[in-house]
Formats: structure tokens, sequence, C-alpha cells
């Protein structure tokens, strides 16, 4: 199933135009920052929302510097070791042949230190949406704080485990990289599609459900069905590719829910009440408002225009432009 899926999903390299190519590495880039919950739950946690925004603007700007890093490597390593069959291959081969034994150490320590993270922030977001969002509303709702906390702790191995089921995938895989765009356009794209249409539009709520069905169906098509390397396969690339896939997903997940906004539009909703917090949960949640409504300096006293979020947003995405468009282009 796994080589089926994603060596029959195997893109023609050079199927879209570059430009293409750079609105779908946007579309991922935003996806990581707005739907991934291990980005979100930190985010959430600042005290106030000028130290959101303004941690949102460093950490692009962190990733942006390890993103040039890595491309330029990429490119020093096709043209040093040409003969490669794997791109994943290059740098561990460039580490090495150039580095000496204690920098390799130091780049080993690193590599770990990235999983860990990874590893962390998957276990500490997924464990405490099912502790408190499904165990401590729906199973166990009066018990100890200790209790909640060997439940979060066992929840967060085993989502750390059933991390490891993207394994196959990625060796089946042309590189990690590849799988990591096949995939997002599949499942992440649809929600994030969801969120910005029911951000700038008044589209029907219930809409968000047809969405995130359609837009992963067509996904999961366009992997299984697309043209690839060696078959013709039974959809065209211009509408399979890789990246072209980022803007077909968004566009048919829109259309879907704005055409069930106009189904449902006349037709009554039931009203949803929030469901209660009782017990623990609502004794931790009125610690947590405790928390929320302490404010930034900055709330009280105003900042300076220099320190504005958007004009340092507005910066970051001219030095990306700049990198991308003259830089690496």
């Amino acid at each position: 199933t796994t080589t089926t899926l994603f060596r029959v999903g195997a893109q023609r390299e050079g199927a879209s135009h570059p430009i293409v190519g750079v609105i779908g590495w946007i579309v991922i880039a935003t996806g990581y920052f707005v739907v991934n919950h291990t980005q979100t739950m930190k985010l959430m946690g600042a005290r106030s929302l000028w130290d959101l925004q303004m941690s949102v603007v460093v950490g692009v700007s962190l990733i942006m510097i390890s993103g040039y890093f890595s491309s330029t490597l990429g490119i020093f390593g096709r043209a040093l070791m040409p003969g490669l069959d794997r791109p994943d291959m290059i740098y561990p081969q460039l580490v090495d042949r150039y580095l000496t034994s204690g920098m390799k150490g130091l780049v080993v320590a690193g590599v770990l230190a990235s999983a860990i993270s990874t590893f962390e922030g998957i276990g500490a977001a997924l464990s405490a949406l099912f502790t408190r969002d499904i165990y401590a509303r729906l199973l166990v709702k009066e018990a100890s704080d200790k209790h909640y906390l060997t439940v979060s702790r066992v929840a967060t191995v085993c989502f750390v485990a059933l991390s490891f089921v993207y394994v196959p995938f990625i060796l089946y895989s042309s590189s990690i990289v590849d799988f990591f765009v096949r995939i997002t356009s599949v499942f992440v794209t649809p929600l994030l599609t969801v969120y910005l249409v029911g951000v700038v539009t008044r589209a029907d709520r219930r809409s968000a459900l047809v969405g995130l069905v359609i837009g992963p169906v067509y996904g999961l098509a366009a992997i299984t069905l697309g043209e690839a390397v060696d078959s013709p396969g039974l959809l065209p690339a211009w509408f399979t590719e890789k990246f072209a896939s980022y803007l077909w997903s968004t566009l048919i997940t829109s259309l879907s829910m704005l055409m069930a906004s106009v189904f449902l539009s006349g037709r009554p909703q039931k009203t949803i009440a929030p469901a209660a917090a009782i017990g623990w949960l609502a004794r931790s949640q009125n610690r947590m408002d405790e928390i929320r409504n302490s404010h930034s300096p900055a709330d009280d006293h105003g900042i300076s225009w220099w320190w504005r979020p958007e004009l340092w947003a507005a910066v970051v995405l001219l030095i990306a432009a700049y990198r991308v468009f003259i830089v690496l282009w």
C-alpha cells in the first residue's frame, strides 16, 4: 500500500511553473503556523497579543534563515555529488566528507535535539487535547491533578509512538521533503482553507465539514491517480503535480464550502451551546483565566512605532521576497 501510494504519486519534475512552487510553499508555511497544533499551542501561551504576534515574526525569521542554509546545502551537494540516488543523502554525505569528528558529533546532537523538539511538541499538543477535550470532559470528570497528569503522560507516549507510522511512507517517497509536500496538500491545506474561508467570508459553518471531506478526497486522488514517473496515470499532471495540487486543493475546498453554504442558507441550523465545564476541567479553566487576563507592558503604556508587529512582518516579507526572487531565482 505504501509503495502504491507514494511511488504512483511521484510526479514528474518541472511539471509546474516555478511561481506555482512558490505559492505552494507559501501555503505550506502558512499552514505550519496556523493549523499545526504544536505551534499554535505554544503561541497561545504568550502573555499578550503583542507578544504572540512578535513571536511569530521571530519564529518565521529563524525558519527563513535555516531554510536559506538548507537550500544552499542542497545546491552545493548536487554540484559536488551529482550521482546520489536520494536527495536525503546530501546532508549526511557533506557532513561526513567535510567536517571533523567533533563537529560531526555536534551536528548529530543538533539533529537529535531537533527530533526531540518535534516529538515533544506532538506529544504535548495531542496529549493536552486528549486529556482536556475527551478524557476530562467525557470520561473521568472529577479526579485529582495527579490523575490527569498521569493520563497526559501516558497519552504523550502513545501519540509519539503513533507518529512513527509515517516512517514506511517516508522510506517509499523519493525524499523526506517530497513526502512532506505531498501529505501536507492532502490534509493540512483543506483544514487551512476552512480556517481562512471562515475568517474572510460568511460561509455557513456547516459547510466546513463538506470542505474537510472534499479537500482530502481530491488530495488522495492526486497522489494515487496522478501522472507518475513511469506511467501516465488516470489524472493529468497539471491537475495533480505536487505544488499545483496546493492551488487545486485550496480552490476545490473553498468552492465546495461556498456551494454548500448556498445550499444550506435557507435551512435552519441548530444552536449548539458550548459544553459546560465541570469538576477538574472547570477548576483548571479558572486558573487559566487568571493567566489570560495578565497584560504585557505594551498593553498599558503603548509601544513605539518601530516595535509594531506589522512593520517587522513587512520587513520579513521583503527579505523573504528578495531571497526567493533575487538570490535563489
